[in-house]
């Protein structure tokens, strides 16, 4: 793990990652939420896009703080709780413990067994947020259904704001040995800036 506060004298290294195949429905609207944020963010900052999580082992060697934005399966209806377009956030904090089962996915290896490796190499940035998106279908033949489209742009909008605010947007976040780690629920559809964080 990288030590515990990045150097004030340079600017910190982030980097914002969408996962997914563009080729293959909603399974590439973490790749559509990279394409929205490349260029926004300031300095020191790069966008980079990863077909698969294990990407994320070399992607985030020497990093300060990492987002990383995937689609969630299994695919689901419009309409419902965990409906299509539902967007989950889990910060990890410290190289905070991450329940293997805490990222649903679409891929064969999960971002948070990835989280893991990359634990165990000690090569995790001091803050890794996810972003899912839950997905509607992973058509090869279907473009992003529009409802999950929709979440993508709240989610690159937030992504922004939280890499801008790096590194004061870890005030408050328990440090040292501390753990915080949870999912904040959905991202309200009707305030496209907001994030909930408690």
């Amino acid at each position: 793990m990288r030590d515990a506060l990045p150097d004030r004298r340079r600017h910190p290294r982030l980097i914002v990652v969408g996962i997914g195949n563009p080729h293959r429905g909603d399974d590439g609207v973490g790749r559509l939420v990279a394409g929205l944020v490349r260029g926004q963010p300031g300095p020191g900052t790069e966008v980079i896009d990863c077909a698969e999580p294990t990407g994320l082992l070399t992607a985030w060697n020497g990093v300060d703080a990492a987002w990383i934005i995937d689609a969630a399966g299994p695919p689901a209806p419009l309409a419902g709780p965990d409906r299509a377009g539902t967007v989950r956030r889990l910060a990890v904090v410290e190289g905070g413990p991450l329940h293997p089962d805490s990222v649903a996915s679409t891929h064969g290896l999960d971002i948070a067994h990835v989280i893991e490796i990359g634990r165990a190499l000690g090569e995790l940035p001091t803050l890794v947020v996810i972003y899912t998106i839950r997905a509607h279908h992973l058509s090869a033949t279907t473009p992003i259904h529009p409802q999950v489209a929709s979440a993508a742009h709240r989610v690159a909008k937030a992504v922004v704001a939280e890499a801008a605010a790096y590194p004061t947007v870890l005030g408050g976040l328990p440090s040292d040995d501390q753990v915080w780690s949870r999912w904040d629920g959905e991202l309200p559809a009707d305030d496209q800036h907001h994030v909930r964080h408690h």
